[in-house]
């Protein structure tokens, strides 16, 4: 396994939120500031190898099983689209090609994972760039800018969300819906009110149970493919005017109430937001950029 440790302390030239706002709207206020901030070099080239680790993944385990499994269920879906499922040559739809891709990209244990909260950041958020990517014809430097706030709103949420693995909850797919909300309302070009929006939609969204653990079921290695398409289709319902609770993460009835051990302790899930946790303690499945294995 290969640890990435590139910057311990957030860059200060990195978009951070306002004095004084509440979490869901400081995350949306990060998410809509980031296609201007000034992102550090270090940090765009291990994103890009955090793409091709996931695309490496994805690759590499459709064939599996399961991963056949939710093919068949992604030829089933009526539709084309611009957007590319992994060793298929028909279109699809961005929400069914990032479920599709992202069950892939989970289907064998070695996608990413942030040590501290044990999510699966690119199993989740780069499928769901990639997909929306294609179907809006977006550059690659949105797409890079995309997943950061993808990775960074997903470990900040499943930072906060401690205690959730006692509760039986799968931590991937709880914080999943909010990276890639985050990574599509950047892509979506989505002001700082209608990302929040986005956020709090894909809280409606947050589930998946770790039962798994104890009577089985594949259903887990489709956990990060419903968490995409979730969070794709939260950003969009925001597009397109569907309003959530201004504290939908921190309310009184919000979810860090429902899953955390400690909802009311503002760090580290507000802690210098910039790009803290898209740059650390994350592994890769190998050395080598792309494992195939």
């Amino acid at each position: 396994m290969k640890v990435s440790n590139v910057a311990a302390q957030p860059d200060r030239r990195a978009a951070v939120a306002g004095p004084g706002e509440a979490l869901t709207q400081e995350l949306g206020s990060f998410v809509a500031r980031l296609p201007g901030a000034s992102v550090p070099d270090e940090l765009i080239t291990e994103v890009k190898l955090h793409i091709l680790d996931t695309l490496g993944c994805q690759i590499a385990f459709a064939d599996l099983p399961w991963s056949r499994d939710v093919a068949r269920y992604a030829r089933a879906c009526a539709g084309g689209g611009r957007a590319t499922v992994v060793r298929s040559r028909r279109g699809a739809t961005a929400q069914v090609a990032a479920m599709v891709n992202a069950s892939f990209a989970h289907g064998f244990e070695m996608d990413d994972t942030h040590l501290v909260t044990t999510v699966h950041p690119g199993a989740v958020v780069v499928p769901a760039a990639l997909a929306v990517g294609q179907a809006l014809g977006a550059s690659g430097r949105s797409v890079i800018a995309a997943v950061i706030a993808g990775y960074e709103t997903m470990i900040r949420v499943a930072l906060g969300a401690t205690g959730m693995m006692d509760r039986g909850l799968h931590a991937t797919a709880l914080a999943g819906p909010f990276g890639a909300a985050a990574a599509v309302s950047v892509l979506e070009g989505l002001d700082a009110g209608r990302a929040a929006h986005a956020l709090g939609i894909a809280a409606s969204r947050a589930s998946g149970i770790a039962e798994y653990t104890l009577s089985g079921g594949s259903v887990k290695r489709a956990h990060a493919g419903f968490a995409a398409q979730a969070g794709i289709e939260s950003a969009w319902l925001a597009r397109e005017g569907i309003t959530a609770p201004a504290r939908a993460l921190e309310g009184g009835k919000g979810l860090l109430r429902a899953v955390s051990d400690h909802p009311d302790r503002p760090s580290p899930k507000t802690s210098g937001i910039g790009f803290t946790c898209s740059a650390q303690a994350l592994s890769r499945t190998a050395a080598a950029p792309v494992s195939t294995r």
